[in-house]
């Protein structure tokens, strides 16, 4: 049977690479993902969601992966990376590089834009101007502006913003402090070193708060949410799931 004999060689050849990639992807896993396969694929694809996530594709078979902890896969090495030399654009928004690209977007697309406008204060943008800023108080925001309209976006949660190289360890900003408005407006903060701690301005002054229990600090609503659906990206995360 041609058809049997085919499957058997895209599962030996699946077996094969993921034994190759052992050392850097944990087990198949469930994630609520929109991905799909297409009918010929066949390889290693990445998550339209996840920067940790990807997809094996074979003749009747879709698998899901999982990067070990801190670790993004690259659809160009097809290998998990560290997040600065993967290439990630999932869910529209341009995690990491080592240069800026012209076709980044970062929060146009569904209901996900209007969340972000509110978690996200937009900031004045020139009527004149294409392009990327930074945010004024928190250093891993950046805004898109275009026409006059900022489209405000985020970094994967544990790097910073740097206005030259993107997405970075917070070590590579040294420049950036997160600062609380002077108004005492009640402004949240990713905290990079745990997933379970969170700054928050208080009558102007920054105080790093913790989550309640099984709660990990998000990066999208900036609240504690439930810990299964918080992507902790380059954070600690102090929960064992």
């Amino acid at each position: 049977d041609i058809r049997g004999v085919t499957l058997f060689a895209n599962v030996a050849a699946f077996a094969a690479r993921v034994t190759r990639k052992s050392t850097t992807t944990r087990p198949p896993i469930k994630v609520d993902s929109n991905f799909t396969c297409e009918y010929d694929a066949d390889g290693y694809f990445p998550d339209t969601k996840y920067c940790h996530i990807y997809h094996y594709c074979g003749i009747g078979v879709h698998t899901i992966l999982q990067c070990a902890d801190n670790l993004w896969f690259s659809p160009i090495s097809e290998e998990c990376e560290w997040p600065e030399k993967a290439k990630c654009r999932a869910a529209g928004h341009f995690y990491t590089s080592s240069s800026i690209p012209t076709n980044l977007v970062d929060g146009s697309e569904t209901t996900h834009s209007s969340q972000l406008n509110i978690v996200y204060p937009p900031i004045p943008c020139p009527t004149n101007v294409q392009g990327h800023f930074s945010d004024p108080y928190d250093c891993s925001a950046f805004h898109y502006c275009n026409g006059g309209v900022d489209k405000p976006g985020f970094c994967e949660p544990g790097l910073f913003w740097d206005k030259k190289l993107g997405c970075q360890w917070p070590k590579d900003v040294p420049n950036c402090e997160y600062k609380c408005p002077p108004n005492g407006e009640s402004l949240r903060f990713v905290a990079p070193h745990s997933c379970c701690h969170y700054y928050e301005c208080v009558n102007g002054h920054r105080k790093e708060k913790v989550c309640p229990l099984h709660k990990l600090f998000s990066v999208e609503t900036k609240s504690c949410e439930h810990f299964q659906v918080v992507n902790c990206g380059a954070r600690k995360n102090c929960i064992d799931s």
